[in-house]
């Protein structure tokens, strides 16, 4: 069982601090302009036409162009991947329901909701204000003690 102050070594040597068991933590970022939101889908090779086109994304009855589903699930991994040092993410679902615009400023939730000796499974929600924006969980691979 984790336990508060327990201590992992990542590959780099350097002791960390591992949550406890059931630990909540919450990050957020910040989704950029719609030229913002372009670049990235493009740079992704997502050119899907709500990432860029705001007709596009009109006609589907959005309020404008959307920010690629990717990056939501990029910002939940690198918040893992920041607050524990050296853990692999094995395998990570999420499932959307909502679009994120630009200007949006998400908020996401983590949960560890089971750990294991060396494996540990986080639950996670990505919102915006009242709106759910994403649901899912991932299971990690932790660092060797």
């Amino acid at each position: 069982m984790i336990v508060s102050g327990t201590k992992y070594c990542c590959t780099n040597q350097k002791e960390i601090e591992i949550m406890s068991l059931h630990e909540r933590w919450t990050d957020e970022f910040i989704v950029g302009s719609d030229d913002d939101i372009r670049k990235d889908a493009t740079q992704r090779g997502d050119f899907n036409p709500l990432h860029h086109n705001a007709e596009a994304a009109l006609r589907n009855k959005l309020k404008g162009i959307i920010a690629p589903g990717m990056l939501s699930l990029d910002k939940v991994a690198s918040g893992i991947g920041n607050k524990i040092h050296g853990v692999m993410v094995h395998r990570i679902t999420m499932e959307f329901k909502n679009p994120l615009y630009a200007g949006s400023m998400p908020h996401i939730i983590y949960e560890v909701v089971r750990e294991r000796r060396i494996s540990a499974e986080v639950n996670f929600t990505v919102s915006n204000g009242f709106d759910l924006v994403a649901v899912g969980s991932c299971k990690l691979l932790l660092p060797r003690r």
